[in-house]
């Protein structure tokens, strides 16, 4: 294996973890952070406290730069425009004057009357997230995703001005990804199985060959390679990382091993596996980090530990 990339690290809780070489450094510690994304110049973005968007500068600096009476879950930002995900289910978009203003199309999608949120009763209580923006992807073409937990995936094809509807919102979408190599391919981790798309998600395919289980949680594209994680359910003590070739000619899954334990302690969650060039990234739900170099195709357990992760991003 080569160099160990420089990852972040997010948690609910507890601030980040930035961890570089054998160094661990713990930035906006006490903080609840979220929807670590890149910035598209050369930083990242986060949501802080809910209501409050930072970047990070590659020096290693936080800044301020837009808060918002609604509650911030996500980021993502393309051809120089960020927009941040809500949780009631809105998307904003950072104007020029650093406001975050809302998109109103977002609010009128054909069947958004049937999202509801993604709770669950346990032991008799009412546990889950609410009904908002677990994800958000797109590219350089102008082609946006926001998955809805739980509301399908919308899609827009013009820069956020419009959205349609594309999956169906009973699969259960927990992540959606378009992949960095080819604005075509779009993948998405559901409750059935992982859903491939190769036109640019106006159609789906689910796809549960080669799982043991189809409760999927996470996903990530290399560039030859889709990986998804996958368990018995949200609660699982034990989870799994599979993958298969970006070709739609192959569609059968495998287990990841080469340094990945035969079972995660609990499921990699939504936005917990990085991809960028051949480094990757992933924390379970119990904080074991692993880390690759090589796109996957082996992993080092790092010695951290890092409970309550919410999201992870790889840096330069």
């Amino acid at each position: 294996m080569a160099s160990i990339p420089k990852i972040i690290a997010s948690t609910w809780n507890n601030g980040l973890f930035v961890l570089d070489g054998n160094d661990l450094v713990h930035e906006l510690p006490n903080g609840r952070v979220r929807g670590l994304s890149y910035d598209g110049d050369g930083g990242a973005l986060a949501s802080v406290d809910n209501h409050h968007l930072y970047q990070r500068k590659p020096s290693g600096q936080w800044n301020l730069i837009a808060s918002s009476d609604y509650e911030l879950s996500v980021t993502f930002a393309v051809n120089d425009k960020v927009y941040v995900g809500t949780d009631d289910a809105r998307v904003l978009l950072l104007n020029e004057s650093g406001e975050l203003t809302q998109i109103d199309n977002f609010d009128s999608i054909d069947g958004r009357d049937t999202w509801l949120a993604g709770t669950a009763v346990i032991n008799g209580k009412e546990v889950g997230p609410p009904l908002g923006i677990r994800s958000m992807s797109g590219a350089a073409n102008g082609c946006l995703f926001a998955n809805v937990h739980v509301g399908g995936i919308p899609r827009s094809d013009n820069s956020g001005l419009t959205w349609a509807p594309t999956i169906d919102v009973n699969l259960d979408a927990h992540e959606v990804r378009v992949s960095p190599y080819d604005a075509s391919l779009v993948v998405a981790a559901t409750a059935f199985g992982i859903a491939v798309s190769h036109d640019g998600g106006i159609s789906w395919n689910i796809h549960t060959a080669g799982l043991q289980a189809s409760y999927c949680s996470a996903v990530a594209i290399t560039a030859e390679h889709i990986f998804v994680a996958a368990s018995e359910s949200h609660f699982s003590e034990n989870g799994a990382v599979y993958r298969r070739s970006v070709k739609p000619s192959n569609l059968t899954l495998e287990k990841v091993g080469s340094g990945l334990p035969n079972w995660l302690s609990g499921i990699a969650d939504t936005a917990c596996i990085a991809s960028d060039a051949n480094d990757m990234a992933l924390v379970s739900a119990g904080g074991e980090v692993f880390v690759s170099s090589d796109a996957g195709s082996t992993w080092l357990k790092r010695e951290e530990t890092i409970p309550g992760v919410s999201s992870v991003l790889i840096v330069r």
